[in-house]
């Protein structure tokens, strides 16, 4: 069974600039575009992926907004493990530029070298 998961966070506009930037290298580090360099090898070990994206939608009216998008066959809890285990450390920073990474609860999640991955995004999270 095909599972799309769309995670949507506001960005921290005082990390906005930063964001654009993490994001922008983890787009580089995955596709280097550089002849005889291998592109997307550590989404190639996620094997249950079927896509991933990763955007930053801006507009005058409100906060800008991270969208990672996800679809991948078969359980979510392997599925995410894969994930954590290849891209961890990107994603680790580009989320500390989020508000949700500004609350308490959360805020662990994001300190340099944390490597838990017991956390469950939270339902308000998914669409």
């Amino acid at each position: 069974m095909l599972t799309i998961a769309d995670i949507l966070l506001e960005a921290n506009p005082d990390s906005l600039e930063l964001m654009r930037q993490r994001v922008q290298a983890f787009a580089n580090r995955e596709d280097p575009k550089i002849s005889g360099v291998p592109s997307f090898v550590r989404l190639q070990q996620i094997s249950q992926l079927h896509f991933i994206s990763m955007q930053i939608i801006e507009d005058g009216h409100f906060d800008p907004l991270l969208v990672f998008e996800n679809n991948f066959e078969g359980e979510p809890e392997t599925y995410w493990q894969s994930v954590l285990a290849q891209l961890s450390d990107d994603l680790r920073g580009i989320f500390a530029c989020t508000k949700e990474a500004t609350k308490p609860e959360w805020a662990r999640l994001f300190f340099p070298g944390n490597s838990d991955s017991s956390c469950r995004v939270s339902s308000s999270a998914l669409v």
